[in-house]
């Protein structure tokens, strides 16, 4: 069985290294989205750096969330590091939110026990890894500049063209298509 640490302080202590080493661990991840953007066309880095350029008022934030929840978190940082997201902030947000979920984790083990008691599965992992790759693709399909035009004329309008673009993602392309609307 697992020890029992009843001492307050030694529990943070476990909450924030076991924070800041998954967050560590991230950092890989992120690392594997900046080597693929030395390996992309032009006109996709191009537009990841618009995505980028959009996370800037709002991507510390969201990677919080990812980070302090369930989410699969690996899905947003993967682009974050094609499109060169600032790695202090993306770690600064992942650590802060690793030690969210360690603390509810720690608070509540039995509970989050009994929901993740199967995401160690092969099939869970490649699962998870699969989707990973295919809502990256999503993202890099995107037309961040078409969103950030939208941005412009308001949160509700950028949001209804995400949505277009999502779709849009999502339909099969002919290899010979290019981007730009």
């Amino acid at each position: 069985t697992a020890p029992e640490y009843r001492d307050p302080l030694e529990k943070a202590a476990i909450i924030i290294a076991a924070g800041v080493g998954a967050a560590l661990g991230k950092v890989i991840v992120y690392s594997f989205g900046r080597a693929a953007h030395h390996v992309l066309p032009e006109h996709v880095k191009e537009n990841m750096e618009m995505f980028a350029k959009l996370f800037e008022k709002w991507g510390f934030l969201a990677i919080f969330i990812f980070a302090a929840s369930p989410l699969p978190d690996d899905i947003l940082y993967i682009p974050l590091g094609v499109a060169g997201y600032n790695p202090v902030l993306f770690f600064t947000a992942v650590a802060l939110g690793k030690i969210v979920i360690t603390a509810m984790a720690v608070a509540f083990s039995d509970i989050l026990s009994s929901f993740t008691g199967g995401a160690t599965s092969p099939a869970f992992v490649a699962a998870l890894i699969l989707v990973s790759i295919v809502v990256t693709v999503i993202i890099a399909r995107i037309d961040w500049f078409r969103v950030a035009k939208a941005a412009q004329r308001g949160v509700r309008e950028a949001i209804t063209v995400l949505v277009e673009e999502t779709v849009r993602a999502l339909a099969p392309r002919r290899s010979t298509e290019v981007q730009r609307t």
